[in-house]
C-alpha cells in the first residue's frame, strides 16, 4: 500500500518520543538515588510521600486532553482548516488552565491537611511534608497548560518539540533541583530539603512550558498561516486536494470542515473535546488508583501470611521500588507508541482512509512485539544480575527475591505495550471508552488476585507480579480484540508473533551463551551479556525479516542503512 510515508510518520514521532522518553527515564533513576545519597532517607520519604497526591491530581488534569487534542487537530489539519486547530488550542488552554488551577488552588490551601493525611506530618519534631505540596503544587496547572500545546504539536505529529520539553525537565532535576536541596539541607533539614528539590521540579516544568509555548507559536508563525498541511508535519495529501470533499470518518468521530468553511464553534469544540478527554482521565487514573491499593493492601495480606511488619516492608519495598523501577523504563516505549499513534489514525479516519487506519494499527501492534519481547525475555534471563549491578547495597536474600520477582514481572512488558497500542488505535477512531472499561476490569482481576495470592504463605509477594501479569494479559486480549474488529485490521501471525519470537530465542540463545562461558559475578560480565544480547537481536531482526528495509528508511538517520536490510515491504 501507498503506506509507506504515512508510516513514516508514526514511526518518526516514535523513534523521537522514544528515545526522549527512555534518557528522561534513566535520568530519573539516576536522580532519585543521587538525591536519596544527598537528603538522606527520611528526606526522600518525604520527597516520595508528596508524589502519589501529586500523580492523581496530575492526572485528573492532563490525562486524558493531550489525547483529545492531538486526534482533533490532526482531523481539522487533514482537511486543511488550521482556524479549527488553533480554536482547539485556545480552548483546551482555557479549559486546563482552569481545572490546573484549581488543583493548584486544592493542593496550596489542603498541604497541612494532606501532610498528614499520609502520616508524614511528625508534631514533636516539626518535619513535614507540608513545605513540599506547596513547592509541587504550581507545577500542576504548568503541566496543564504545556499538555495542551504538546497536543496541538503531536496534532501536526511534529514530536520533536514534545522530546525537548521532556528532556527539559529531566535535566532542570539535575542542574536546579541538587543545588536547592543542598541549599535547604544546610538552613532546614530534610523537610526543607526535599521541598526544595520538589520546588527544583516546579522550575523545571516552568521552564520546560516556555519552551513548548514559544515553539508552537514560532512553528504556527512559520506552518499555520495558509492553512495546508506543512511538509515538516508528514501530512500526507487528502482527497480534497484534488478537489473532492473529504469524508467525516465513518470509523468514529466527527469530521472538521476543509479550508474555507467555518470551523466549529467554541462550545462545540469543548463539548467534543471533554467527551473524548474525560473516558482516557478516568482510565488513567486508574493505575495511580491502584499503586494507592497495593501500598494499603500488600503489607498488610503480608503480615497475614506470617511476615513481621519489618518483613513485609521490606518485601513491599523490593516490588515497588527496586522492580517496579526498572519495568517502568520500558514503558516511556509504550507510551511513545500511544502517541505517535492516535493523530496518524485520527488524520487517516478524517480522511475515511480505511486500508490507512488498519495498516498503521498492525504496524504499532508490530512494534509492541519488537520492543516487548525482547525486553521482557532479556531482563528475565538477567533478572538476578540486573539487581545484584545496580542495587549493590542489598543482601544476598533481598537480591535473590527481587531477582525472581523481575524474572516474573519481566512479562509484563510486552503485554503493557501491546496494552497502549491498541488502546491507542481506538482511540484514534474514536473509541475511547472500550480501554477505560478494560482497565476496569483488569483493575479489579488485578486487586482480587493480590488479595488472594499474596496472603498464601508459598506465593507471598511473588503474587503481585502474577496479579499484574494476569491484569494485562486480560486488558491486551480485550483491547486487541476490539482494535482489530473497528480497524478492520488482520492479525498476522509471522510478522506479529514468529518473526519477533524467532529474533528474541536467538538473543536469548546468545545471552545464555554468555552466561555459560562468562558468568554474570560481576558487572563486566553483566553488561558483557546485555551487549551480546541487543547484538544479536539487531542482526538477526533484519535476517529474519522481523525489521525490513522499508521501516528502517522512515526513522530519521537512518535511511542510509536501509539498503542493507530485506527488501520485503512494511506493512
Amino acid at each position: 500500500m501507498g503506506g509507506n510515508r504515512r508510516g513514516g510518520t508514526m514511526l518518526a514521532g516514535f523513534s523521537i518520543l522514544g528515545v526522549a522518553g527512555l534518557v528522561c527515564k534513566v535520568i530519573g533513576m539516576v536522580f532519585r538515588v543521587q538525591l536519596s545519597a544527598r537528603i538522606g532517607a527520611q528526606g526522600i520519604g518525604l520527597y516520595q510521600a508528596v508524589y502519589p497526591t501529586y500523580t492523581l491530581l496530575l492526572t485528573l488534569s492532563t490525562a486524558g486532553l493531550p489525547v483529545a487534542i492531538s486526534r482533533m487537530v490532526a482531523e481539522a489539519t487533514t482537511t486543511r482548516d488550521e482556524r479549527g486547530a488553533k480554536k482547539i488550542l485556545t480552548t483546551a488552554l482555557g479549559l486546563v488552565g482552569t481545572i490546573g488551577l484549581a488543583l493548584t488552588a486544592l493542593m496550596l490551601m489542603g498541604s497541612g491537611w494532606l501532610a498528614e493525611r499520609i502520616g508524614a506530618s511528625d508534631a514533636a519534631t516539626g518535619v513535614s511534608a507540608k513545605m513540599g505540596f506547596q513547592m509541587i503544587a504550581p507545577s500542576i496547572v504548568i503541566v496543564a497548560l504545556m499538555s495542551a500545546f504538546r497536543g496541538y504539536m503531536q496534532g501536526h505529529r511534529v514530536m520533536l518539540p514534545t522530546g525537548i520539553s521532556q528532556l527539559i525537565e529531566q535535566l532542570a532535576k539535575v542542574v536546579i533541583s541538587f543545588p536547592l536541596a543542598a541549599w535547604g539541607m544546610a538552613r532546614g533539614g530534610v523537610a526543607m530539603a526535599a521541598a526544595m528539590a520538589l520546588l527544583g521540579i516546579t522550575i523545571g516544568e516552568a521552564l520546560a512550558l516556555g519552551y513548548m509555548a514559544v515553539s508552537s507559536m514560532v512553528w504556527m508563525r512559520r506552518n499555520g498561516g495558509t492553512g495546508d498541511d506543512p511538509p515538516s508535519a508528514g501530512v500526507p495529501v487528502a482527497p480534497s486536494a484534488a478537489g473532492e470533499t473529504p469524508p467525516s470518518g465513518d470509523i468514529g468521530g466527527e469530521g472538521y470542515p476543509s479550508a474555507g468553511k467555518a470551523s466549529p464553534r467554541r462550545h462545540s469544540v469543548l463539548f467534543r473535546m471533554l467527551t473524548i478527554a474525560v473516558p482516557i482521565t478516568l482510565g488513567a487514573a486508574i493505575v495511580p488508583s491502584l499503586g494507592f491499593i497495593d501500598s494499603a493492601m500488600i503489607i498488610n495480606r503480608l503480615i497475614s501470611a506470617g511476615f513481621s511488619h519489618g518483613d513485609a516492608q521490606t518485601l513491599y519495598g523490593l516490588q515497588s521500588g527496586a522492580v517496579l523501577s526498572l519495568l517502568n523504563v520500558p514503558t516511556a516505549l509504550a507510551l511513545a507508541v500511544a502517541m505517535s499513534l492516535v493523530p496518524t489514525i485520527s488524520a487517516a479516519n478524517a480522511r475515511g482512509d480505511k486500508a490507512e487506519v488498519s495498516g498503521q494499527t498492525l504496524l504499532s501492534l508490530r512494534l509492541a512485539f519488537l520492543i516487548g519481547l525482547p525486553c521482557a525475555m532479556g531482563m528475565s534471563l538477567l533478572s538476578t544480575p540486573i539487581i545484584r549491578l545496580l542495587y549493590s547495597g542489598y543482601t544476598a536474600d533481598q537480591i535473590a527475591t527481587a531477582g525472581r520477582l523481575l524474572s516474573i514481572g519481566a512479562f509484563t512488558i510486552p503485554l503493557f505495550i501491546l496494552v497502549q497500542a491498541a488502546e491507542g488505535a481506538l482511540q484514534g477512531v474514536g473509541l475511547q471508552r472500550i480501554p477505560m472499561w478494560t482497565l476496569v476490569i483488569g483493575a479489579a482481576v488485578k486487586t482480587s488476585l493480590n488479595y488472594l495470592l499474596i496472603g498464601l504463605p508459598g506465593i507471598n509477594i511473588f503474587g503481585a507480579p502474577i496479579a499484574s501479569l494476569a491484569c494485562y494479559a486480560l486488558v491486551a486480549s480485550i483491547n486487541l480484540a476490539f482494535a482489530m474488529k473497528r480497524t478492520g485490521a488482520r492479525f498476522h501471525l509471522m510478522d506479529l508473533i514468529v518473526r519477533p519470537g524467532l529474533c528474541t530465542l536467538i538473543m536469548a540463545a546468545a545471552v545464555l551463551a554468555c552466561q555459560a562461558i562468562l558468568g554474570t559475578d560481576s558487572s563486566i560480565k553483566t553488561l558483557t551479556a546485555v551487549g551480546a544480547g541487543m547484538l544479536a537481536y539487531v542482526i538477526a531482526a533484519p535476517a529474519t525479516g522481523a525489521v525490513r528495509r522499508d521501516d528502517l528508511s522512515q526513522f530519521p538517520g537512518l535511511s542510509r542503512l536501509s539498503g542493507r536490510f530485506s527488501k520485503k515491504k512494511a506493512l
